[in-house]
């Protein structure tokens, strides 16, 4: 009994004496919270509702304590037609996080939620475990904006593309800045403009060119901007949508970023405030009204008006602020 007694001591003061040993369990403990959340949202996407809230909540027990968490393992029970779990799990997020987008999501769906009878298994305004499944698989979609964008003619572009020098494995520069060039050319007039005035440049990098000269890979910003080859050419429509998504992200800058536009937030808040549960769960990257989703939400709309590829469930939920990104942008 002495000789346990002893042994649990000092295993006592090692412990308090390590921090190291402290932080490794901290980081332990957060990369299984963040696990158990992607995990979560994969079984809900695959149509496992009833998995998808206990790993949300193995996933708060860790230590994950992101409002978004609460919001998603309650539109979970509610994809499973829980009522009472629903609603009780709504509550709590409307208690925890008070002030916070995922708060007001949550009093809306705990709103329907306390409109429907008991006998009923979802709220008026959806039928979410049909939809929800449908709608995550939809996202995923590429889809085609209504209007079409005449080619305009401007002066020549090739003096704002930059063609870095080839790497080991070549490149296929003429191609790629073929493609450039014609997306450049397709903008709307009030885009071009800026483009012109704020003098940004389009860097074309050959693959591995950046490895030969041993720096990181750089990140495009307001004047300049980074398109990337691949080891094989790459398809003329990935190329163009990732052109016309980092310009989008440059210009936005020169405007008066997106994240910091009163009128963009008023539109973006009113169009996530009608969505339903099923569409918000299948875009939880842009609607949790950070300045991530912002700027993506702004990128993927003027993609989406530019008749790239895109995501028609966005196009499709965002109508307020496809207006408002409309008339920013001159489209």
């Amino acid at each position: 009994m002495k000789k346990q007694s002893c042994i649990l001591a000092i295993t006592a003061t090692i412990l308090l004496a390590s921090p190291a040993t402290y932080a490794q369990s901290e980081a332990s403990k957060e990369a299984t919270a963040k696990l158990k959340y992607n995990l979560g949202v994969a079984a809900y996407q695959k149509g496992d509702y009833k998995g998808a809230t206990n790993l949300f909540w193995d996933s708060i027990v860790a230590g994950n304590i992101d409002p978004m968490v609460f919001l998603y393992r309650a539109h979970a029970f509610a994809a499973a037609k829980d009522r009472d779990a629903a609603i009780k799990a709504y509550g709590e997020t409307v208690q925890l996080y008070q002030g916070t987008p995922q708060a007001a999501m949550a009093a809306q769906c705990l709103a329907r939620w306390k409109a429907t009878p008991p006998s009923s298994s979802s709220p008026p305004a959806a039928g979410l475990a049909t939809a929800a499944r449908g709608q995550a698989v939809k996202s995923g979609q590429l889809g085609q904006a209504g209007g079409k964008i005449a080619a305009t003619t401007s002066a020549s572009s090739s003096g704002r593309i930059v063609v870095a020098p080839p790497g080991p494995t070549g490149g296929f520069p003429e191609a790629s800045k073929q493609v450039i060039e014609n997306t450049i050319a397709r903008f709307p007039a009030k885009m071009r403009s800026i483009i012109e005035s704020k003098g940004i440049k389009f860097y074309l990098i050959p693959f591995e060119s950046p490895k030969k000269a041993g720096q990181g890979l750089p990140v495009s910003d307001g004047s300049n901007i980074f398109i990337y080859e691949n080891e094989t050419p790459r398809q003329a429509e990935d190329l163009r949508g990732n052109v016309i998504r980092e310009t989008a992200r440059a210009i936005d800058y020169h405007m008066g970023s997106v994240d910091h536009d009163k009128q963009f937030k008023l539109m973006y808040d009113n169009d996530v405030r009608e969505m339903p549960e099923s569409v918000i769960f299948s875009m939880q990257n842009m609607v949790d009204g950070s300045e991530a989703a912002y700027k993506n939400l702004m990128a993927e709309l003027v993609t989406a008006f530019m008749g790239a590829e895109h995501q028609a469930v966005i196009w499709e939920n965002f109508p307020r602020t496809r207006s408002y990104i409309k008339q920013k942008f001159g489209f």
